[in-house]
C-alpha cells in the first residue's frame, strides 16, 4: 500500500499539499495537478480497506457514479488513476470551504433564507443525480459543502460512497449516518428510491434551522425508534421565526410513509422557493479558506 507523503509528486503530475479529509475508509488530500494547472482532491482508501476486494469495488463504483451526475451543485469527478495495481485514487475538483455541519457547528442556526436557499441548491444537485439514475443514499449536512463562487455561495453535494443506481440493490447493512437514515432503510425494505434522499434532505434542512438533527437521541436505539415512529420535534417550538409553511415543507419531507413525501427534488425545490432570496449573501463566506 502506497503511503502518500506531503510534498510528494504522484504519477508525475499531482503535487500533494495537505490532508484535508479523514473518513472511516478513506483519506482525502489536496494536490496541485500540474498537467491541467488546477487544484484537485485525491481520495485514497485507508490500508485496512484497501485489503478488501469488495471495498475496492465499492470505491471504484463511487468514482463512476460521481462522474455520471453533472451539475453545478454536485462535486465534479475527474476520474480514477492508479498508483499501483489495486491502489486506485479518485480525483475530484478541489472545493475550498466548509460543509454545512461545520458551518452550523461554528455559527449555530442559519437564517431561514440561508437554510432554504442552500436546501434548494441541494435539490438542483439531487435532481441531476436522480436523472442519472442514481440514489445518493447519504445526504446530510456534512455532505453538503458550501463554497464561494463569483456568482455567490454555492452548495455542492459530495461523497458518493454509499450511492447506488436505481436498479442496483443498496449496500447491505446500515450504510450511512444513523440520524439521517429514512425509516424504510431501517426496516431493510428492498426498494429505496429517490424519496429516500428527499427524506434525508428534509432532516438536513431541519438541522440547519434548529441546530440539531430531528432524530438524534442519546442512544442509537432511541434514534432509530424516533425515526421509525416519525417522532419529529415541533420545529416552530425550537425556532419561532420559522414560517408555518416552511415547517410544513420539512414535515412533508420527513413523512414516515414515502408516498406522502414530495415526489421529486424539483417538487421540493418549488416548495422552498418562497423562502429563498438571492440577496441572502452570508458574511461568513468571506472567510472561506482558499
Amino acid at each position: 500500500m502506497t503511503t502518500i507523503d506531503l510534498g510528494a509528486l504522484l504519477l508525475g503530475k499531482y503535487r500533494v499539499e495537505r490532508l484535508i479529509g479523514r473518513g472511516g475508509t478513506a483519506l482525502v488530500f489536496r494536490a496541485y495537478d500540474r498537467e491541467h494547472r488546477r487544484y484537485v482532491a485525491l481520495k485514497q482508501l485507508r490500508p485496512e480497506a484497501a485489503r478488501d476486494p469488495e471495498a475496492i469495488q465499492t470505491f471504484l463504483r463511487e468514482g463512476k457514479l460521481a462522474q455520471r451526475a453533472q451539475n453545478q451543485h454536485v462535486v465534479r469527478a475527474y476520474g480514477t488513476v492508479w498508483l499501483a495495481p489495486n491502489e486506485p485514487l479518485l480525483v475530484f475538483e478541489y472545493l475550498p470551504g466548509n460543509d454545512l455541519a461545520h458551518v452550523v457547528g461554528q455559527r449555530g442556526t442559519l437564517t431561514v433564507m440561508e437554510a432554504a436557499a442552500y436546501a434548494k441548491q441541494a435539490c438542483s444537485g439531487l435532481a441531476a443525480i436522480h436523472a442519472a439514475g442514481i440514489i445518493h443514499a447519504d445526504i446530510k449536512p456534512s455532505n453538503l459543502l458550501l463554497t464561494s463562487t463569483s456568482s455567490g455561495p454555492r452548495v455542492k453535494i459530495v461523497d458518493f460512497g454509499a450511492a447506488h443506481t436505481r436498479t442496483q440493490a443498496p449496500r447491505k447493512g446500515l450504510v450511512g449516518s444513523p440520524s439521517f437514515m429514512p425509516p424504510e432503510q431501517l426496516r431493510d425494505e428492498p426498494s429505496l428510491g429517490e424519496r429516500r434522499d428527499l427524506w434525508a434532505l428534509g432532516a438536513a434542512l431541519f438541522t440547519l434551522l434548529a441546530g440539531r438533527s430531528p432524530f438524534e437521541r442519546r442512544y442509537l436505539t432511541e434514534t432509530w425508534q424516533a425515526i421509525l415512529s416519525g417522532d419529529v420535534p415541533d420545529l416552530r417550538a425550537l425556532r419561532t421565526d420559522v414560517p408555518r409553511a416552511l415547517s410544513a415543507v420539512v414535515e412533508r419531507c420527513l413523512a414516515t410513509d414515502p408516498s406522502r413525501r414530495f415526489a421529486s427534488a424539483q417538487q421540493l425545490s418549488a416548495a422552498l422557493t418562497p423562502f429563498t432570496s438571492t440577496a441572502c449573501i452570508p458574511s461568513h463566506l468571506e472567510r472561506l479558506s482558499a
